[in-house]
């Protein structure tokens, strides 16, 4: 029986899920201008074409008694000239900002005489076009431990091809959305995943067949049991600036603006392909966590080194959750009305940190928001069981390099006010590591990623972890 138990071992699974999010913000402007009028005189015109009538020479002739006699009549022609109210000498109208296919508005007014004869019109017309997209698609699956996994949905293009005999025949071509991925877990309870991520979608229609739009990656990436990483992204910028002008008249300045037409057009394009895994195990512990907490009271948590982001992230994520933002730090100085360093070094770590113990729980017991916590908070078994029994906690790991680079020049961290700042970041992050990784839910790396990426891998982590609801907070522009 014993032996039973040792070699019937159930296979370990493993959920893999890929987002593909692309994103879009196109931006378009253009002004014109419409100038026109004229002047009519007697004899003459500016602006406005003439038009002639009558005018000619008429013969007769008569016959008496056998005698002819021819006689000519020569008349002047009579000249009329147009109305100059619809007449453009300069016709450059704004453009539909960037392929829009909408009118641009116009402004125009007119001066004139008494009599209609003299008048000037002037027409400007100005169109600004903004558009925002997102597309996100999530392909999911599980599988077992070193078992490759295929999932893919779209659809199959016909097109004819030719073969060896000079006919043809029909063939199909694939263009779907496709996450095929092969994990391995490694003893330490991370996995190395082999991925294929593909999303293709049908193109412009030609001659041989419709073309194919393709967005592919291909990796081996090691990721933390339900970590996040972002394993690829796409960043394209279309700029154009076109302006027409009459030569001369549209570069002399100020009055210039009258004389010619200026478009431009910015297309930011981004595409992000985030993975996120967790082995089977873990998710029974995250989905207990959940169902523990009230929708209406979301409460996350960010716990990292000093300088890792906390508070510029835990910011923006509270914006963008639409929940209070607070800091540790900031309340504990509320309360001792002075700087944390002064406090420091006039009372020392260790009051420092029963302060700082009993703010954490005093924000436990009622948790709600976003928190940002200080670098040593999780030192203290209490504060790491209030953090992660209260809050769904995010660690945001960065290394000591990226620490250093970030912080060489902070004399506000009074832990890091020492001769080798680099080597006390490194024993900070040898210690402080492991207690970050048993508190958190959720590991999420800093190194790279601006600040607007990392609110939004951590949203989609929530949405995973079903603290907040899918699709409900828009996705910040990382450009």
């Amino acid at each position: 029986a014993d032996l039973i138990q040792k070699l019937d071992i159930p296979v370990r699974q493993v959920l893999i899920e890929a987002r593909i999010v692309e994103a879009s913000d196109t931006f378009g402007k253009s002004l014109g201008v419409k100038l026109g009028g004229g002047v009519i005189n007697r004899n003459n015109s500016l602006g406005t074409w003439p038009s002639v009538t009558g005018g000619g020479t008429t013969s007769t002739s008569t016959s008496t008694g056998g005698t002819s006699t021819s006689s000519s009549t020569t008349t002047s022609p009579t000249v009329s000239f147009g109305s100059p109210t619809s007449s453009n000498f300069i016709n450059l109208p704004a453009g539909d900002a960037g392929g829009t296919g909408n009118s641009a508005g116009s402004f125009a007014f007119s001066l004139f005489n008494s009599s209609f004869s003299r008048m000037l019109n002037l027409e400007i017309s100005a169109l600004e076009a903004d558009g925002k997209g997102k597309l996100v698609s999530s392909p999911r699956v599980i599988t077992a431990d070193q078992t490759k996994a295929l999932i893919e949905q779209g659809e199959e293009i016909p097109y004819q091809q030719a073969t060896s005999s000079g006919a043809t025949s029909i063939s199909f071509r694939k263009a779907v959305l496709k996450l095929e991925v092969t994990p391995q877990i490694t003893p330490e309870g991370n996995i190395i995943l082999t991925l294929d991520v593909s999303k293709d979608a049908r193109g412009v229609n030609t001659t041989a067949g419709p073309a194919i739009n393709t967005k592919h990656v291909q990796t081996e990436v090691l990721v933390e049991n339900g970590g996040t990483v972002v394993i690829g992204g796409i960043f394209e910028l279309t700029e154009t600036n076109d302006e027409s002008r009459i030569p001369v008249l549209g570069e002399v300045p100020y009055v210039g603006a009258l004389f010619r037409k200026r478009e431009r057009v910015a297309n930011k394009t981004e595409m992000l392909v985030f993975l996120y895994h967790s082995e089977d195990d873990y998710r029974p512990q995250r989905r207990a966590l959940t169902r523990g907490r009230s929708s209406h009271r979301v409460a996350v948590a960010l716990v990292g080194l000093p300088g890792a982001g906390k508070s510029a992230v835990g910011r923006r994520l509270g914006a963008r959750l639409g929940l209070p933002f607070i800091d540790t730090d900031h309340v504990i100085e509320h309360r001792i009305g002075c700087s944390i360093r002064d406090y420091f070094e006039r009372e020392g770590e260790t009051v420092f940190r029963d302060l700082e113990q009993t703010v954490i729980a005093d924000l436990a017991a009622n948790a709600h928001g976003v928190l940002a916590t200080g670098g040593g908070a999780v030192l203290r078994e209490t504060n790491r069981s209030q953090l992660r029994d209260h809050f769904h906690v995010i660690y945001l790991r960065s290394s000591p390099e990226d620490l250093f680079r970030r912080l060489r020049h902070d004399v506000k961290r009074p832990l890091l006010q020492v001769a080798d700042p680099l080597g006390r970041l490194r024993e900070l992050h040898d210690a402080r590591d492991p207690l970050y990784r048993e508190t958190a839910h959720d590991v999420v790396d800093t190194g790279r990623p601006s600040i607007a990426m990392l609110v939004n891998i951590i949203v989609m982590q929530l949405e995973l972890a079903g603290i907040v609801a899918p699709g409900a907070h828009p996705e910040e522009p990382t450009a």
